[in-house]
């Protein structure tokens, strides 16, 4: 008589602190453990008479879980495609949240492009981009981290495109980091600031009110006059490669 088993096989992608970006928009920069998921189903099959044994793909299954995403109510709006995000009473974001009961969660499938934060540039992690994956509606648990922020834990899953592809490994070079022209330090004068990476063609993202930069924060362009104590926080990107790890200079004294 045949036999048959069924075995699992998970490839299980612990990929740090990363940015995620679903539809081309981020999600923000996660300061937990980013997990990648994909596990294969296959089925072994022998025969008593000649003896063969052979292994038969089943299924896969791909899930992305994403440890920190911010809840405010903009944040979460990223998070849950069948959610409202409107304007309260007092102008300020307000998020509903109704059932999903009935959503075809595949109706909103679209890239989510992992990219792992390195921790100097000797490190070389690759992108991971997943071509279709949409959020699994799931409890909400919000906490608190150790540093004050409110979070949530998203989880997606992956399916495979109209090639076939469940997901890629992208070029795994990554942008050179900031470097400031004046070291972290206390000064009696204001200080000029340039902010510089050795990558070619590498745009600089940068923070003074110690928030940390994304995108969306100032792009520079010229020097940083420091004539007050502060931080900047920056860090550098470029398409198609790693985004820098977000490097911290902080300047105290008079600076006058």
């Amino acid at each position: 008589m045949p036999g048959t088993k069924t075995e699992l096989d998970t490839e299980k992608i612990n990929l740090g602190p990363c940015l995620v970006k679903y539809g081309g928009v981020e999600l923000g920069r996660t300061e937990g453990e980013t997990i990648f998921r994909f596990t294969t189903e296959y089925q072994t099959e022998s025969t008593e008479e000649d003896g063969d044994v052979m292994d038969i793909v089943l299924n896969h299954n791909g899930e992305l879980e994403i440890p920190i995403v911010y809840t405010d109510p903009a944040s979460v709006a990223k998070t849950i495609p069948w959610a409202e995000l409107t304007t309260g009473a007092n102008g300020d974001d307000l998020l509903k949240v109704g059932s999903a009961i009935g959503e075809v969660m595949n109706n909103y499938a679209d890239v989510i492009t992992i990219h792992p934060l390195a921790k100097d540039d000797a490190d070389k992690s690759a992108d991971i981009v997943l071509p279709s994956a949409y959020p699994m509606p799931q409890t909400l648990e919000f906490g608190h981290s150790r540093t004050g922020k409110r979070m949530n834990n998203t989880n997606f899953k992956c399916q495979k495109d109209s090639n076939g592809d469940y997901f890629t490994l992208g070029d795994n070079s990554i942008v050179a980091k900031p470097v400031a022209s004046v070291e972290s330090g206390t000064y009696d004068t204001a200080q000029t600031v340039e902010l510089t990476s050795s990558t070619t063609g590498a745009e600089i993202y940068y923070t003074t009110d110690g928030t940390e930069p994304t995108t969306g924060s100032t792009l520079y362009a010229g020097s940083i006059t420091v004539d007050s104590a502060q931080e900047i926080k920056a860090f550098a990107t470029k398409a198609d490669m790693i985004d820098s790890e977000v490097v911290s200079y902080f300047y105290a004294g008079t600076l006058t």
